[in-house]
């Protein structure tokens, strides 16, 4: 009931000031379920709605998504994910990677209409997969307005929660961090810390089929 979920959150609350994170995310994940049955007994759309929306925060290296699956109306599956990115990539290609990723590798029922926060890069070739691999047309779109619109904001809400716990939790590892770059520093003979390392390297065949990567570290 509410006042259980109020319980827990508040319990998650003391448990991030106190730095235990663990236990602050194991409340966190039991509120997260809690809400998503809770959901599923409500109408959110029309009973006829059948979508999947995903929701992007996305912030230098790092990125989290948030889904929900909407069936006859109703929330019937929510997911997130909390990502660190190899490379620095816009939001249309974040989304671009997951909707492959989620319709293409995992193999997910694609269902005619798809929204997003974001649309996707190269969003005439991303519809032109999805309508193969499922047999029928789909749409994806950014809702400008509406119940659509305000689900998708709440699941915009939860990556933008789930990028902040995410921060959060990375920034109690400074302290071995800066020990490690201060260490890297003077070993290296650098003015500064690297805070960003970027790693090439190009290969060739005698000259021919040439090809360039980069690797980068953050922290």
């Amino acid at each position: 009931d509410t006042s259980h979920m109020a319980t827990l959150h508040q319990n998650m609350i003391r448990a991030s000031d106190a730095e235990n994170y663990e236990l602050a995310a194991r409340l966190r994940d039991q509120q997260n379920a809690l809400e998503a049955v809770a959901a599923k007994s409500a109408v959110v759309l029309s009973e006829s709605a059948n979508a999947d929306f995903f929701a992007l925060a996305i912030d230098g290296y790092s990125a989290a998504v948030s889904m929900f699956l909407v069936r006859d109306g109703r929330i019937r599956g929510a997911r997130g994910w909390v990502v660190d990115l190899e490379l620095e990539r816009s939001a249309g290609e974040v989304i671009e990677y997951t909707l492959q990723n989620i319709y293409v590798d995992e193999g997910l029922t694609t269902p005619r209409e798809i929204l997003v926060s974001e649309i996707p890069d190269d969003f005439d070739a991303v519809t032109e997969v999805l309508g193969k691999l499922s047999g029928h047309s789909v749409a994806i779109k950014v809702p400008a307005r509406g119940d659509k619109k305000a689900l998708l904001d709440t699941a915009l809400k939860n990556a933008k929660n789930s990028l902040e716990q995410y921060k959060l939790k990375r920034s109690t590892d400074f302290t071995a961090r800066s020990v490690a770059l201060a260490n890297l520093q003077e070993s290296l003979g650098l003015e500064k810390p690297p805070l960003v390392i970027e790693c090439f390297d190009v290969s060739h065949l005698a000259g021919t089929n040439i090809v360039a990567s980069k690797v980068v570290f953050v922290d």
